[in-house]
């Protein structure tokens, strides 16, 4: 998952983009968190909240890039990785038939409620290397 972010303020929790519950007991998300990227995967073992390292700039476009692939979890800030996670296993795409939401705040009610598919998920051959192409383009 990759996307580019331009936060107009880095506190507090940002939900950026995910998918409901909608009658279970977990739901995955992107969201900020004081500023720090974080992606939360359900059914998966490991702590469930993969964060990067590095908090994005206020009012700075950013390049911020997640990759799960043979149980790693991979964080990536402008083509850089800030953070990496191993030996996770489980479902990483749960509720596959709920709707997705974007910008919501994780503490509040839905501002964009989507049924249609806006949002892009494209497996990487070579993560580290699609994502390295990236950062020549930022």
């Amino acid at each position: 998952m990759a996307l580019w972010l331009n936060p107009t303020t880095v506190s507090q929790r940002r939900w950026l983009v995910g998918r409901d519950k909608e009658g279970q007991t977990s739901h995955w998300l992107l969201r900020l968190r004081d500023g720090i990227p974080e992606l939360a995967l359900p059914g998966v073992s490991g702590p469930g909240i993969y964060s990067a390292d590095t908090a994005l700039i206020a009012n700075t476009w950013q390049h911020v890039a997640f990759t799960f692939a043979n149980g790693t979890v991979i964080a990536y800030i402008n083509g850089d990785e800030t953070r990496r996670y191993s030996g996770i296993g489980g479902q990483f795409n749960a509720n596959a038939s709920a709707s997705k939401t974007v910008g919501r705040s994780v503490d509040g009610p839905d501002i964009s409620h989507i049924t249609s598919n806006p949002v892009l998920f494209v497996p990487f051959i070579n993560p580290s290397r699609e994502i390295s192409i990236k950062r020549f383009l930022i």
